[in-house]
Protein backbone atom coordinates (compact mmCIF):
# COMPACT_ATOMS: atom_id res chain seq x y z
CA UNK A 1 0.00 0.00 0.00
CA UNK A 2 1.08 3.18 -1.02
CA UNK A 3 2.46 5.92 1.95
CA UNK A 4 -0.17 8.29 3.81
CA UNK A 5 1.85 11.24 3.63
CA UNK A 6 -0.81 12.04 0.22
CA UNK A 7 -1.61 15.75 0.55
CA UNK A 8 -5.17 16.05 0.65
CA UNK A 9 -7.33 16.56 -2.15
CA UNK A 10 -10.12 17.70 -0.77
CA UNK A 11 -9.84 19.50 2.84
CA UNK A 12 -13.05 21.06 3.81
CA UNK A 13 -13.39 24.28 5.11
CA UNK A 14 -16.11 25.10 7.42
CA UNK A 15 -17.96 28.72 7.62
CA UNK A 16 -19.48 29.72 10.59
CA UNK A 17 -22.78 29.77 9.19
CA UNK A 18 -22.87 27.06 7.36
CA UNK A 19 -24.26 28.71 4.28
CA UNK A 20 -22.17 26.64 1.68
CA UNK A 21 -25.07 25.33 0.43
CA UNK A 22 -27.06 28.46 0.09
CA UNK A 23 -25.62 28.74 -3.31
CA UNK A 24 -23.88 31.91 -4.90
CA UNK A 25 -25.25 35.38 -3.37
CA UNK A 26 -26.35 38.38 -5.01
CA UNK A 27 -23.28 39.67 -4.86
CA UNK A 28 -24.37 43.25 -6.38
CA UNK A 29 -27.33 43.23 -3.66
CA UNK A 30 -25.08 42.73 -0.96
CA UNK A 31 -22.73 45.81 -2.50
CA UNK A 32 -25.05 47.33 -2.29
CA UNK A 33 -26.44 47.13 1.13
CA UNK A 34 -22.60 47.68 2.05
CA UNK A 35 -22.50 50.72 0.26
CA UNK A 36 -25.93 52.41 1.90
CA UNK A 37 -24.22 54.50 4.48
CA UNK A 38 -27.49 54.90 5.81
CA UNK A 39 -28.28 51.49 7.14
CA UNK A 40 -26.98 50.26 10.32
CA UNK A 41 -23.45 49.25 10.94
CA UNK A 42 -24.47 45.22 11.60
CA UNK A 43 -26.70 45.14 8.40
CA UNK A 44 -23.85 46.49 6.56
CA UNK A 45 -21.29 44.30 8.14
CA UNK A 46 -23.52 41.18 7.90
CA UNK A 47 -23.57 42.18 4.13
CA UNK A 48 -19.75 42.34 3.28
CA UNK A 49 -19.46 39.51 5.51
CA UNK A 50 -21.75 37.59 2.73
CA UNK A 51 -19.88 39.06 0.01
CA UNK A 52 -16.60 37.88 0.98
CA UNK A 53 -17.45 34.54 2.02
CA UNK A 54 -18.77 32.47 0.38
CA UNK A 55 -18.84 35.19 -1.97
CA UNK A 56 -15.16 35.66 -2.96
CA UNK A 57 -13.41 33.68 -1.12
CA UNK A 58 -13.37 30.43 -3.30
CA UNK A 59 -13.31 32.05 -6.31
CA UNK A 60 -11.04 35.42 -5.79
CA UNK A 61 -9.05 34.58 -2.60
CA UNK A 62 -7.66 37.89 -3.39
CA UNK A 63 -11.01 39.92 -3.08
CA UNK A 64 -12.27 38.31 -0.53
CA UNK A 65 -9.13 39.25 1.88
CA UNK A 66 -9.82 42.66 0.84
CA UNK A 67 -13.63 42.67 1.47
CA UNK A 68 -12.30 40.92 4.96
CA UNK A 69 -9.79 43.78 5.69
CA UNK A 70 -12.79 46.24 5.41
CA UNK A 71 -15.28 44.35 7.69
CA UNK A 72 -12.46 44.08 10.34
CA UNK A 73 -11.98 47.64 10.23
CA UNK A 74 -16.01 48.65 10.67
CA UNK A 75 -16.07 46.06 13.17
CA UNK A 76 -12.85 47.13 15.44
CA UNK A 77 -14.24 50.46 14.92
CA UNK A 78 -17.82 49.50 16.73
CA UNK A 79 -16.05 47.14 18.70
CA UNK A 80 -17.81 44.27 17.33
CA UNK A 81 -15.95 41.62 18.52
CA UNK A 82 -18.57 38.75 16.70
CA UNK A 83 -18.03 40.34 12.69
CA UNK A 84 -13.83 40.99 13.77
CA UNK A 85 -13.59 37.10 14.52
CA UNK A 86 -15.43 36.46 11.44
CA UNK A 87 -13.24 38.95 8.90
CA UNK A 88 -10.32 37.26 9.87
CA UNK A 89 -11.47 33.51 9.91
CA UNK A 90 -12.58 34.90 6.25
CA UNK A 91 -8.65 36.01 5.75
CA UNK A 92 -7.71 32.30 6.93
CA UNK A 93 -9.73 30.77 4.86
CA UNK A 94 -8.17 32.88 1.53
CA UNK A 95 -4.99 32.20 2.45
CA UNK A 96 -5.94 28.62 3.09
CA UNK A 97 -7.14 28.51 -0.59
CA UNK A 98 -3.66 30.21 -2.19
CA UNK A 99 -1.77 27.75 -0.25
CA UNK A 100 -0.22 30.33 1.72
CA UNK A 101 -0.36 28.10 5.28
CA UNK A 102 1.45 30.08 7.81
CA UNK A 103 -0.65 33.17 6.92
CA UNK A 104 -3.46 30.92 7.22
CA UNK A 105 -2.68 29.78 10.47
CA UNK A 106 -1.93 33.35 11.75
CA UNK A 107 -5.45 34.57 11.11
CA UNK A 108 -7.15 31.52 12.64
CA UNK A 109 -5.31 31.90 15.63
CA UNK A 110 -6.49 35.59 16.12
CA UNK A 111 -9.56 34.18 15.08
CA UNK A 112 -9.41 31.75 18.00
CA UNK A 113 -8.04 33.94 20.68
CA UNK A 114 -11.73 36.22 19.83
CA UNK A 115 -13.70 33.90 19.93
CA UNK A 116 -12.25 32.04 23.61
CA UNK A 117 -12.70 35.67 24.75
CA UNK A 118 -16.48 36.41 23.85
CA UNK A 119 -17.21 32.06 24.87
CA UNK A 120 -18.58 32.21 21.34
CA UNK A 121 -18.32 28.21 21.31
CA UNK A 122 -20.23 27.79 17.62
CA UNK A 123 -17.59 29.91 16.72
CA UNK A 124 -14.53 28.24 18.43
CA UNK A 125 -15.26 24.78 16.92
CA UNK A 126 -15.52 26.27 13.29
CA UNK A 127 -11.86 27.54 13.68
CA UNK A 128 -10.62 24.88 15.57
CA UNK A 129 -11.58 22.90 12.41
CA UNK A 130 -10.08 25.05 10.51
CA UNK A 131 -6.77 25.13 11.79
CA UNK A 132 -6.68 21.68 11.48
CA UNK A 133 -7.89 21.47 7.87
CA UNK A 134 -4.49 23.57 7.55
CA UNK A 135 -2.42 21.28 9.47
CA UNK A 136 -3.96 18.28 7.52
CA UNK A 137 -2.86 19.90 4.33
CA UNK A 138 0.77 20.71 6.14
CA UNK A 139 1.09 16.63 6.69
CA UNK A 140 1.03 17.13 10.38
CA UNK A 141 -1.69 14.81 10.63
CA UNK A 142 -1.55 13.91 14.84
CA UNK A 143 -1.84 18.09 15.80
CA UNK A 144 -4.66 18.63 13.04
CA UNK A 145 -6.26 14.97 14.81
CA UNK A 146 -7.12 16.58 18.61
CA UNK A 147 -8.31 20.27 17.02
CA UNK A 148 -11.16 17.82 14.84
CA UNK A 149 -11.63 15.76 17.89
CA UNK A 150 -12.46 19.40 19.81
CA UNK A 151 -14.29 20.63 17.25
CA UNK A 152 -16.21 17.83 16.97
CA UNK A 153 -16.64 17.41 20.85
CA UNK A 154 -18.27 21.09 21.12
CA UNK A 155 -21.06 20.80 18.23
CA UNK A 156 -21.74 17.64 19.80
CA UNK A 157 -22.42 19.53 23.53
CA UNK A 158 -24.23 21.86 21.61
CA UNK A 159 -26.71 19.57 19.99
CA UNK A 160 -25.97 21.04 16.38
CA UNK A 161 -25.99 17.81 14.20
CA UNK A 162 -25.62 19.30 11.21
CA UNK A 163 -22.35 21.25 12.60
CA UNK A 164 -21.29 18.07 12.91
CA UNK A 165 -20.88 17.42 9.26
CA UNK A 166 -17.52 19.21 8.09
CA UNK A 167 -15.41 18.44 11.08
CA UNK A 168 -16.75 14.82 10.61
CA UNK A 169 -15.36 14.67 6.88
CA UNK A 170 -12.11 16.25 7.56
CA UNK A 171 -11.73 14.03 10.64
CA UNK A 172 -12.17 11.07 8.23
CA UNK A 173 -9.21 11.74 5.61
CA UNK A 174 -7.09 12.52 8.97
CA UNK A 175 -7.98 9.01 9.87
CA UNK A 176 -7.22 7.78 6.61
CA UNK A 177 -3.90 9.59 6.27
CA UNK A 178 -2.69 7.88 9.39
CA UNK A 179 -3.50 4.04 8.30
CA UNK A 180 -6.77 3.96 10.02
CA UNK A 181 -9.17 2.94 6.96
CA UNK A 182 -11.71 1.39 8.94
CA UNK A 183 -12.06 4.16 11.02
CA UNK A 184 -11.89 6.34 7.94
CA UNK A 185 -14.94 4.60 6.25
CA UNK A 186 -16.40 4.77 8.78
CA UNK A 187 -16.61 8.09 9.78
CA UNK A 188 -17.05 9.64 6.11
CA UNK A 189 -20.39 7.21 6.16
CA UNK A 190 -21.94 8.60 9.13
CA UNK A 191 -20.92 12.50 7.43
CA UNK A 192 -22.80 11.10 4.47
CA UNK A 193 -25.81 10.01 6.56
CA UNK A 194 -26.17 13.55 8.74
CA UNK A 195 -25.30 15.37 5.22
CA UNK A 196 -28.28 13.43 3.06
CA UNK A 197 -30.82 14.21 6.08
CA UNK A 198 -30.09 17.86 6.01
CA UNK A 199 -29.85 18.01 2.15
CA UNK A 200 -26.79 19.54 2.01
CA UNK A 201 -24.75 19.04 -1.06
CA UNK A 202 -20.98 20.59 -0.18
CA UNK A 203 -21.28 18.04 2.77
CA UNK A 204 -22.54 14.86 0.57
CA UNK A 205 -19.84 15.26 -2.87
CA UNK A 206 -17.03 16.02 0.27
CA UNK A 207 -18.09 13.09 1.95
CA UNK A 208 -18.46 10.84 -1.00
CA UNK A 209 -14.93 12.04 -2.37
CA UNK A 210 -14.01 11.18 0.95
CA UNK A 211 -14.98 6.92 0.40
CA UNK A 212 -13.19 6.99 -2.73
CA UNK A 213 -10.05 8.06 -0.92
CA UNK A 214 -10.30 5.69 1.24
CA UNK A 215 -10.71 3.31 -1.45
CA UNK A 216 -7.56 4.59 -3.48
CA UNK A 217 -5.83 4.14 -0.18
CA UNK A 218 -7.24 0.03 0.00
CA UNK A 219 -5.51 0.38 -3.50
CA UNK A 220 -9.22 -0.43 -5.13
CA UNK A 221 -9.07 2.19 -8.10
CA UNK A 222 -12.37 0.80 -10.12
CA UNK A 223 -14.21 1.51 -6.53
CA UNK A 224 -12.47 5.13 -5.60
CA UNK A 225 -13.26 5.86 -8.90
CA UNK A 226 -16.63 4.91 -9.14
CA UNK A 227 -17.42 7.27 -5.43
CA UNK A 228 -15.22 10.26 -7.30
CA UNK A 229 -17.63 10.43 -10.53
CA UNK A 230 -20.45 10.54 -8.17
CA UNK A 231 -18.48 13.56 -6.36
CA UNK A 232 -17.60 15.23 -9.54
CA UNK A 233 -21.38 15.75 -10.69
CA UNK A 234 -22.72 17.08 -7.36
CA UNK A 235 -19.77 19.26 -6.89
CA UNK A 236 -20.29 21.20 -10.20
CA UNK A 237 -23.81 21.59 -9.13
CA UNK A 238 -23.45 22.45 -5.39
CA UNK A 239 -19.78 23.08 -4.69
CA UNK A 240 -17.12 25.97 -4.75
CA UNK A 241 -14.81 26.01 -7.94
CA UNK A 242 -11.56 24.80 -6.13
CA UNK A 243 -13.61 21.65 -4.99
CA UNK A 244 -14.34 21.24 -8.62
CA UNK A 245 -11.09 21.70 -9.55
CA UNK A 246 -9.98 19.27 -6.88
CA UNK A 247 -11.92 16.43 -7.76
CA UNK A 248 -11.30 16.64 -12.09
CA UNK A 249 -7.43 16.31 -11.07
CA UNK A 250 -8.13 12.81 -8.89
CA UNK A 251 -10.21 11.75 -11.27
CA UNK A 252 -7.19 12.22 -13.91
CA UNK A 253 -4.67 10.30 -11.32
CA UNK A 254 -7.51 7.56 -11.17
CA UNK A 255 -7.34 7.02 -14.56
CA UNK A 256 -3.85 6.94 -14.60
CA UNK A 257 -3.38 4.19 -12.28
CA UNK A 258 -5.97 2.63 -14.42
CA UNK A 259 -3.82 3.12 -17.36
CA UNK A 260 -6.08 4.53 -19.20
CA UNK A 261 -3.99 8.08 -19.88
CA UNK A 262 -6.73 9.21 -22.68
CA UNK A 263 -9.04 9.73 -20.26
CA UNK A 264 -6.75 11.36 -17.48
CA UNK A 265 -5.40 14.16 -19.60
CA UNK A 266 -9.73 14.60 -20.46
CA UNK A 267 -9.67 15.10 -17.09
CA UNK A 268 -6.58 16.59 -15.64
CA UNK A 269 -6.98 19.39 -18.69
CA UNK A 270 -9.96 20.74 -17.53
CA UNK A 271 -8.86 21.09 -14.11
CA UNK A 272 -6.02 22.85 -15.16
CA UNK A 273 -7.77 25.19 -17.32
CA UNK A 274 -9.97 25.97 -13.95
CA UNK A 275 -7.18 25.82 -11.88
CA UNK A 276 -5.50 28.88 -13.90
CA UNK A 277 -8.66 31.01 -12.98
CA UNK A 278 -8.71 30.17 -9.56
CA UNK A 279 -5.14 31.10 -9.32
CA UNK A 280 -4.61 27.75 -7.06
CA UNK A 281 -0.94 27.30 -7.24
CA UNK A 282 -1.15 23.31 -5.99
CA UNK A 283 -4.08 22.64 -7.96
CA UNK A 284 -2.52 23.66 -11.09
CA UNK A 285 1.00 21.59 -9.87
CA UNK A 286 -1.48 18.53 -9.59
CA UNK A 287 -2.90 18.81 -12.96
CA UNK A 288 0.62 19.56 -14.96
CA UNK A 289 2.10 16.46 -12.69
CA UNK A 290 -1.04 14.31 -14.29
CA UNK A 291 -0.73 15.86 -17.84
CA UNK A 292 2.99 15.27 -17.91
CA UNK A 293 2.67 11.36 -16.53
CA UNK A 294 -0.18 10.81 -19.19
CA UNK A 295 1.71 12.06 -22.22
CA UNK A 296 5.17 10.74 -21.46
CA UNK A 297 2.95 7.14 -21.05
CA UNK A 298 1.87 7.92 -24.46
CA UNK A 299 5.40 8.48 -25.76
CA UNK A 300 3.93 12.08 -27.02
CA UNK A 301 7.57 13.62 -25.58
CA UNK A 302 6.98 17.10 -26.35
CA UNK A 303 4.01 17.77 -25.22
CA UNK A 304 5.26 15.49 -21.89
CA UNK A 305 8.16 18.11 -21.80
CA UNK A 306 5.85 21.41 -22.08
CA UNK A 307 3.56 20.41 -19.10
CA UNK A 308 6.95 19.40 -17.44
CA UNK A 309 8.46 23.06 -17.55
CA UNK A 310 5.01 24.61 -16.75
CA UNK A 311 5.20 22.20 -13.82
CA UNK A 312 8.68 23.61 -12.67
CA UNK A 313 7.37 27.12 -12.72
CA UNK A 314 5.02 26.33 -10.47
CA UNK A 315 6.64 25.28 -7.72
CA UNK A 316 9.41 27.99 -8.59
CA UNK A 317 6.56 30.73 -7.92
CA UNK A 318 5.23 28.28 -4.47
CA UNK A 319 8.29 28.56 -2.53
CA UNK A 320 8.10 32.65 -3.48
CA UNK A 321 10.05 35.64 -1.56
CA UNK A 322 6.59 36.37 0.19
CA UNK A 323 6.21 32.97 1.56
CA UNK A 324 10.31 33.03 2.79
CA UNK A 325 9.73 35.67 4.53
CA UNK A 326 6.41 34.78 6.69
CA UNK A 327 8.42 31.21 7.12
CA UNK A 328 11.73 32.78 8.30
CA UNK A 329 9.44 35.61 10.73
CA UNK A 330 7.41 32.52 12.27
CA UNK A 331 10.79 30.75 12.95
CA UNK A 332 12.09 33.48 14.42
CA UNK A 333 9.25 33.75 16.49
CA UNK A 334 9.22 30.19 17.46
CA UNK A 335 12.89 30.44 18.73
CA UNK A 336 12.55 33.65 20.97
CA UNK A 337 9.32 32.13 22.69
CA UNK A 338 11.64 28.91 23.44
CA UNK A 339 14.69 31.39 24.45
CA UNK A 340 11.79 33.05 26.87
CA UNK A 341 10.53 29.60 27.98
CA UNK A 342 14.03 28.10 28.93
CA UNK A 343 14.85 31.76 30.35
CA UNK A 344 11.65 32.07 32.55
CA UNK A 345 12.24 28.14 33.79
CA UNK A 346 15.64 28.64 35.01
CA UNK A 347 14.50 31.69 36.91
CA UNK A 348 11.60 29.92 38.39
CA UNK A 349 14.18 27.18 39.63
CA UNK A 350 16.28 29.94 40.81
CA UNK A 351 13.30 31.68 42.50
CA UNK A 352 12.11 28.28 44.03
CA UNK A 353 15.70 27.45 45.68
CA UNK A 354 15.77 30.87 47.04
CA UNK A 355 12.95 30.41 48.87
CA UNK A 356 13.57 27.31 49.99
CA UNK A 357 16.83 28.59 51.16
CA UNK A 358 14.73 31.47 52.85
CA UNK A 359 12.35 29.17 54.64
CA UNK A 360 15.47 26.74 56.32
CA UNK A 361 17.28 29.80 57.55
CA UNK A 362 13.41 31.15 59.13
CA UNK A 363 13.43 27.63 61.07
CA UNK A 364 16.83 28.24 61.99
CA UNK A 365 16.47 31.44 63.99
CA UNK A 366 13.15 30.34 65.29
CA UNK A 367 15.36 27.17 66.91
CA UNK A 368 18.60 29.77 68.13
CA UNK A 369 16.80 32.86 69.62
CA UNK A 370 17.63 32.34 73.01
CA UNK A 371 21.24 34.10 72.95
CA UNK A 372 22.64 36.64 71.25
CA UNK A 373 25.82 35.39 69.91
CA UNK A 374 23.56 32.26 68.12
CA UNK A 375 21.58 35.47 66.95
CA UNK A 376 24.73 36.71 65.61
CA UNK A 377 26.29 33.59 63.71
CA UNK A 378 22.63 33.55 62.35
CA UNK A 379 22.83 36.75 60.86
CA UNK A 380 25.85 35.88 59.27
CA UNK A 381 24.78 33.36 57.59
CA UNK A 382 21.63 34.85 56.60
CA UNK A 383 23.73 38.10 55.28
CA UNK A 384 26.30 35.33 53.44
CA UNK A 385 22.73 33.53 52.01
CA UNK A 386 21.48 36.81 50.77
CA UNK A 387 24.56 37.56 49.33
CA UNK A 388 24.77 34.20 47.67
CA UNK A 389 21.17 34.74 46.23
CA UNK A 390 22.11 38.06 44.67
CA UNK A 391 24.81 36.58 42.77
CA UNK A 392 22.70 33.97 41.54
CA UNK A 393 20.09 36.41 40.59
CA UNK A 394 22.63 38.27 38.63
CA UNK A 395 23.94 35.36 36.92
CA UNK A 396 20.12 34.73 36.21
CA UNK A 397 19.68 38.14 34.74
CA UNK A 398 22.81 37.96 32.88
CA UNK A 399 21.62 34.62 31.28
CA UNK A 400 18.40 36.54 30.72
CA UNK A 401 20.39 39.67 28.77
CA UNK A 402 22.37 37.31 26.65
CA UNK A 403 20.01 35.04 25.35
CA UNK A 404 17.18 37.80 25.15
CA UNK A 405 17.80 41.53 23.56
CA UNK A 406 17.41 43.74 26.84
CA UNK A 407 13.92 45.41 25.75
CA UNK A 408 12.64 41.48 26.36
CA UNK A 409 14.48 40.74 28.80
CA UNK A 410 13.20 43.51 31.33
CA UNK A 411 9.21 42.95 29.79
CA UNK A 412 9.60 39.55 31.00
CA UNK A 413 10.96 40.42 34.23
CA UNK A 414 8.31 43.19 35.31
CA UNK A 415 5.52 40.81 33.94
CA UNK A 416 6.47 37.52 33.81
CA UNK A 417 5.67 37.36 29.92
CA UNK A 418 6.68 39.28 26.71
CA UNK A 419 3.96 40.30 24.49
CA UNK A 420 4.33 38.95 20.91
CA UNK A 421 5.51 41.88 18.04
CA UNK A 422 4.91 41.72 14.69
CA UNK A 423 7.77 43.43 13.14
CA UNK A 424 6.86 44.13 9.24
CA UNK A 425 10.03 44.12 7.66
CA UNK A 426 13.79 42.86 8.99
CA UNK A 427 17.37 41.64 7.30
CA UNK A 428 18.26 38.12 8.15
CA UNK A 429 21.66 37.07 8.05
CA UNK A 430 23.11 33.28 7.75
CA UNK A 431 26.21 32.64 7.63
CA UNK A 432 27.68 28.63 6.85
CA UNK A 433 31.38 27.53 6.67
CA UNK A 434 32.09 26.17 3.54
CA UNK A 435 34.30 22.98 4.11
CA UNK A 436 33.18 22.49 7.30
CA UNK A 437 32.72 18.76 7.47
CA UNK A 438 36.08 17.91 5.74
CA UNK A 439 38.28 20.49 8.32
CA UNK A 440 36.54 18.71 11.15
CA UNK A 441 37.78 15.36 10.01
CA UNK A 442 41.16 17.13 10.54
CA UNK A 443 40.77 18.30 14.22
CA UNK A 444 40.40 16.81 17.58
CA UNK A 445 36.99 17.30 18.74
CA UNK A 446 38.70 20.27 21.49
CA UNK A 447 40.49 22.12 18.76
CA UNK A 448 36.87 22.19 16.08
CA UNK A 449 34.80 23.94 19.12
CA UNK A 450 38.10 25.82 20.18
CA UNK A 451 38.05 26.96 16.46
CA UNK A 452 33.89 27.85 16.05
CA UNK A 453 33.93 29.46 19.47
CA UNK A 454 36.65 31.91 18.64
CA UNK A 455 34.45 32.72 15.26
CA UNK A 456 31.16 33.19 16.87
CA UNK A 457 32.71 34.90 19.73
CA UNK A 458 33.59 37.51 16.98
CA UNK A 459 30.47 37.14 15.35
CA UNK A 460 28.54 38.26 18.43
CA UNK A 461 30.97 41.36 19.09
CA UNK A 462 30.48 42.29 15.33
CA UNK A 463 26.49 42.02 16.01
CA UNK A 464 26.71 43.87 19.03
CA UNK A 465 28.62 46.72 17.18
CA UNK A 466 26.35 47.13 14.12
CA UNK A 467 23.27 46.41 16.33
CA UNK A 468 22.24 43.32 15.04
CA UNK A 469 20.61 40.99 17.32
CA UNK A 470 21.62 37.23 17.42
CA UNK A 471 19.17 34.74 17.14
CA UNK A 472 20.82 31.30 17.09
CA UNK A 473 23.83 29.28 16.39
CA UNK A 474 23.05 25.54 14.97
CA UNK A 475 26.81 23.46 14.62
CA UNK A 476 28.45 25.37 12.69
CA UNK A 477 26.25 28.21 11.66
CA UNK A 478 25.15 31.60 12.78
CA UNK A 479 22.11 33.29 12.29
CA UNK A 480 20.82 36.85 13.10
CA UNK A 481 18.81 39.78 12.15
CA UNK A 482 18.48 43.41 11.83
CA UNK A 483 15.55 45.50 12.73
CA UNK A 484 14.77 43.57 15.62
CA UNK A 485 13.49 43.95 18.69
CA UNK A 486 13.13 47.31 17.82
CA UNK A 487 12.11 48.39 14.36
CA UNK A 488 15.08 50.82 12.47
CA UNK A 489 15.40 52.17 9.15
CA UNK A 490 18.72 50.57 8.84
CA UNK A 491 18.33 47.28 9.43
CA UNK A 492 19.24 46.39 5.75
CA UNK A 493 22.93 48.85 5.81
CA UNK A 494 23.51 47.30 9.35
CA UNK A 495 23.14 43.65 8.28
CA UNK A 496 25.28 44.08 5.30
CA UNK A 497 28.27 46.05 6.96
CA UNK A 498 28.11 43.36 9.94
CA UNK A 499 28.35 40.78 7.07
CA UNK A 500 31.39 42.69 5.25
CA UNK A 501 33.14 42.55 8.92
CA UNK A 502 32.68 39.02 9.39
CA UNK A 503 33.97 38.52 5.72
CA UNK A 504 36.89 40.78 6.41
CA UNK A 505 37.37 38.91 9.73
CA UNK A 506 37.55 35.43 8.18
CA UNK A 507 39.94 36.64 5.52
CA UNK A 508 42.49 38.33 8.05
CA UNK A 509 41.96 34.97 10.17
CA UNK A 510 42.93 32.55 7.38
CA UNK A 511 46.04 34.65 6.70
CA UNK A 512 47.04 34.76 10.30
CA UNK A 513 46.76 31.09 10.40
CA UNK A 514 48.41 30.60 7.00
CA UNK A 515 51.55 32.73 7.71
CA UNK A 516 52.09 30.53 11.42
Amino acid sequence: MRPFQKILLLVCLWLLNFNLGYGQPHLDSLWGVWQNTENADTIRLQAIDKLAMPGFVYSQPDSARALAQIEYELAEKIDHKNFMASALNIQGVAHTMQDNYPKAIDFFIQTKTLYEEINNKPGLASVQNNLASVYDRMGEYDKSFEYYKESIGIMEELGREKGLIFPLINLGYNYANRGELDESLETFERAVEIAEKYDHGPGVFNSLSGIGYCYELKEDDPKALEYYLKSLELCKQTGPELSTVQMLNTIGDSYLRLKQPEKAIVYCKEGLERAEKATSLMAQRNACNCLFTAYKSLDQNQLALQYHEQLTTIKDSMFNEENTKELTRLEMQYEFDKKEAVAKAEQEKKDALAAQELKKQKLERNGFMAGFAVVLVFALVFFGQRNRIGKEKKRSDDLLLNILPEETALELKAKGSAESKLIENTTVLFTDFKGFTAMSETMTANELVKNINECFSAFDHIMEKHGVEKIKTIGDAYMAAGGLPTPNATHVKDVVLAGLEIAEFMNQRARTRKEK
